[in-house]
């Protein structure tokens, strides 16, 4: 006999479970298979709702489109057909979860190939769960059992959910989050058979529409910030200058730049850039990693003041930015970039409206439904950028802004180590003599010491480096040709620079944050005005702190004088040399290893070690490589001159520390997924 009498209820009960049933699998398979970062409860959210809205229409499709027809043309029984096109989406979403790396890391062919097998292996199961269904049904005991699994399964598939997540991220010990499982389950069971019985089919609606509907609604309200909102912010157009952007390249040498002298690369865009404007020879970062160099260039206040100096501190909300001030002026305000340090809770954010920095925390969990929605949407749910990347995004917030007085901060993070630069930029594809291949991470193992690369490895290294600078151009070639096109070129104020350089042995070490030689401190930084100054070189020595008052004087905005450490370069730019004010510069702040202080002042560069009080002094002219530190006999005058400059130094920081009510370092609050990132780049342990 059929039971073609069966209601379009118990089909749509049969769908809803098997959605619920897919989904939180599929979500709690990927929560546990995630090895990489942690995961919060809301990247399960919206890869949840995706999955079991998905599995519902594709059951609806699958029963009214097939499985109907199938019923009636082949005889076969509605209910065991029902179950088993469900079984069928079920088995194939967890197979695609339970194999995600597999897949997804896949060409092309074996994509297909991969997907075929888990088509044919859930073909089975439905064949399978066809004729078990039969068989109960035949024997009259399907109703009750039928009832049961479609509450209960769900149910405590969910709660399961819910376990691996308290699992995953360590809020509570296995055991106890284990033993809270199996009571709400046993407790969930004896609600079920007590009370929830005679209602089943109402409760599952229930339970389906509050997470397909509410899952994606508690998604967008927990969505972090991309920016500020700013209070009492007014729009103008009325502004000196229109548009002002800030170039930033991480970890950028100046001896990588064909306009500062190099031969073996050669990088045309910023070579225009410097064609069109102010190419300083001498210019120093105040720190020799990020956060410290970036918290003083966009405050004007040097690490001393600003305490931004470790890698569990944040910037002081006490201090006023570049973007604060130019906000407040009515400019729009925009950032995009990639390195953990710039993230929002670092606090380098203040006064941007549009914040948009890489890498970001994972928001989807592995699973069918996160790489449904990847494939879908891969613009919103990206979690990391490429150089180009970076580019398109900057591009398209040009586009949007052109008509405003904007400012636009772009950090490119390459070239900062991994070096994994696009294969044509890379000017030796041969790679022979050496094993680094054409991509490098192993920084760690060189800073431990448990990997000496020898010669042939270094080389090969630095020719990485070189080929992400070239990677790098091309890109701010493309910012280039877009701010012509949108005839924003020759008005703009354009500012390029680095944080910090790098080392490649030039003193026993590599890569930066350990030491203050000029290999890491000195930056390039070329100024392009509006209205395309000629190509002039600046021989005196800057501070790229110098860049908040000098940005704020061009653009004619007026601000607290307060007492800024660094001098503006207004008077260089308008070609009056004589009334900038040359102060020695200073720099401090490591990341590894004992700290150090730097003074560079005449020609002469003086580096001291803060606890056991080693003395280094270099005569930059003599040898500009800082190879021969001068006998501390034969120049005891210079050093005891350094020695005050550095005197000097911390009282006056210590007297603008009070004044801006900062007398020790913020502590940063990071999740455990930065904590992650932040090892995987060997800055923290």
């Amino acid at each position: 006999m059929k039971d073609n009498t069966v209601s379009i209820n118990t089909i749509l009960a049969i769908g809803i479970t098997v959605s619920l049933v897919a989904g939180f699998l599929d979500v709690a398979i990927g929560l546990s298979s995630t090895n990489s970062d942690f995961l919060s409860f809301r990247s399960v959210l919206l890869p949840l709702a995706t999955t079991i809205g998905f599995s519902f229409i594709l059951f609806l499709l699958g029963w009214f489109l097939i499985g109907k027809n199938a019923s009636n043309w082949l005889k076969l029984r509605t209910v065991p057909l029902a179950v088993a096109i469900g079984v069928f989406i079920i088995t194939s979403i967890v197979l695609f979860s339970l194999n995600y790396y597999s897949i997804i890391l896949s060409p092309f062919t074996q994509i297909i190939l991969k997907l075929g097998v888990i088509f044919a292996i859930s073909f089975v199961t439905l064949l399978i769960s066809y004729f078990a269904v039969k068989k109960i049904q035949e024997s009259k005991k399907l109703n009750q059992p039928g009832n049961t699994i479609s509450f209960l399964l769900p149910a405590l598939l969910l709660e399961l959910l819910i376990f691996i997540w308290l699992s995953k991220s360590e809020t509570f010990p296995n055991l106890i989050a284990l033993l809270g499982f199996v009571i709400i389950a046993l407790f969930t069971s004896i609600l079920y058979f007590r009370f929830s019985e005679k209602h089943t089919k109402k409760i599952l609606f229930l339970l389906f529409f509050v997470v397909l509907l509410g899952s994606p609604l508690g998604f967008f309200i927990s969505a972090g910030k991309l920016g500020n909102n700013l209070e009492g912010f007014e729009e103008s157009t009325k502004n000196e200058i229109k548009s002002i952007i800030l170039i930033s390249i991480d970890t950028l040498r100046t001896d990588v730049l064909s306009s500062y002298g190099s031969d073996a690369v050669s990088t045309p865009n910023i070579d225009k850039v410097a064609e069109d404007g102010y190419l300083f020879s001498q210019a120093y970062s105040p720190a020799p990693w990020t956060l410290p160099a970036f918290s003083s260039i966009m405050t004007g206040v040097n690490p001393l003041v600003h305490k931004t100096t470790d890698s569990k501190s944040r910037l002081p909300e006490t201090f006023t930015t570049i973007a604060e001030h130019l906000a407040s002026s009515g400019y729009k305000t925009g950032a995009v970039g990639k390195n953990v340090f710039l993230h929002s809770e670092y606090n380098i954010d203040q006064g941007f409206m549009e914040y948009n920095f890489f890498p970001k925390i994972n928001e989807l969990v592995n699973s069918f439904g996160g790489a449904f929605l990847k494939i879908a949407f891969p613009a919103s749910f990206r979690t990391d950028a490429s150089t180009s990347d970076l580019t398109d995004i900057s591009i398209k917030w040009l586009n949007e802004n052109q008509d405003k007085d904007f400012f636009l901060w772009i950090h490119y993070f390459d070239p900062h180590i991994p070096y994994t630069p696009p294969k044509e930029y890379i000017v030796d594809n041969n790679n022979t003599g050496t094993l680094v291949g054409n991509d490098f991470h192993n920084v760690g193992s060189i800073r431990s010491g448990h990997y000496s690369p020898n010669l042939s490895d270094r080389e090969r290294i630095r020719q990485l480096y070189d080929a992400e600078v070239r990677y790098v151009d091309d890109n701010i070639g493309r910012l280039l040709e877009t701010l012509e096109e949108l005839d924003l070129y020759k008005d703009s104020l354009i500012i390029l620079t680095s944080d910090h350089g790098e080392e490649f042995w030039e003193h026993g070490g590599f890569e930066h944050g350990h030491s203050l030689y000029n290999e890491v401190i000195k930056v390039p930084l070329i100024i392009k005005l509006p209205g395309n100054e000629p190509n002039q070189t600046v021989d005196i020595p800057v501070t790229t702190q110098s860049l908040m008052p000098t940005i704020l004087e061009l653009s004619n905005i007026q601000h607290e004088n307060g007492p800024y450490l660094a001098s503006s370069l207004v008077p260089i730019l308008e070609n009056d040399p004589a009334n900038y004010r040359i102060k020695p510069i200073i720099s401090s702040s490591l990341l590894y290893y004992e700290d150090r202080e730097s003074a560079l002042f005449d020609e002469n560069k003086y580096i001291r070690t803060i606890i056991t009080d080693q003395e280094e002094l270099y005569n930059l002219k003599n040898d500009p490589g800082e190879q021969s530190p001068l006998s501390s006999s034969a120049v005891s005058d210079k050093i005891f001159e350094a020695q005050n400059i550095l005197k000097q130094y911390k009282d006056e920081s210590q007297r603008t520390g009070k004044y801006y009510g900062v007398d020790k370092s913020e502590t940063v609050e990071l999740n455990k997924e930065k904590k992650e990132k932040l090892k995987a780049l060997d800055y923290i342990q």
